[in-house]
């Protein structure tokens, strides 16, 4: 399979809003993840695609919501993702997991740590319990801004709600207490959440 760049997809995206082409539900979801996954997401061709599949007569879906927030998110548009987290509330779709994990994960992006851990009681505070994932980008976000103790702290928060460590969180905070020459700590992690089960 062919793997366009993200010039040449654009372009395609673009030939293709201006076309007849009338996107479905699911290639509408699809484009809107492919545009918000580029580095630097186009935000008009976002809108572009958004309006031609309402034009259609179709009324937005979570995913459809999710790739607009996803994409706003992507490029630093904080206040204009939490409008968008305010529509889908006032369509009747409650922002869930994913939601919630693409806002923790701009926002780390950024290097605002405290309001993506401000984040993470918001959606506490919503009924919305982080699941395995949505920890793990809050925790990588610390690591990678060298944050590590305060990530070792939101993974200790985590135990305690009563979620458990997978593979991929493990090698986030081991790479994070290897990266500050911490091989003891590493090590120590490793021991004790193997020994006291907390790997799910």
């Amino acid at each position: 399979m062919i793997v366009m760049s993200s010039v040449l997809n654009q372009i395609f995206y673009k030939h293709m809003m201006d076309s007849p082409y009338k996107p479905s539900i699911q290639h509408c979801s699809v484009l809107l993840k492919t545009i918000a996954g580029n580095i630097s997401p186009n935000l008009d061709l976002v809108f572009r695609v958004v309006n031609k599949f309402e034009a259609t007569g179709n009324s937005l879906s979570t995913s459809v919501y999710d790739g607009i927030h996803r994409s706003l998110t992507s490029v630093a548009q904080f206040d204009e993702a939490k409008k968008m987290m305010t529509a889908m509330k006032d369509a009747g779709y409650k922002p869930n997991n994913i939601t919630y994990s693409q806002l923790i994960f701009g926002i780390c992006k950024a290097r605002r740590l405290e309001d993506a851990a401000k984040v993470l009681d918001e959606m506490q505070a919503n009924g919305c319990n982080p699941d395995i994932k949505t920890w793990t980008i809050l925790i990588k976000g610390h690591c990678s801004a060298n944050e590590v103790d305060k990530a070792l702290i939101i993974f200790a928060n985590m135990i305690e709600k009563g979620c458990k460590a997978d593979a991929d969180l493990l090698d986030v905070l081991v790479h994070g207490l290897l990266s500050q020459n911490k091989a003891i700590e590493a090590h120590q992690v490793l021991v004790e959440i193997t020994e006291t089960r907390q790997v799910g």
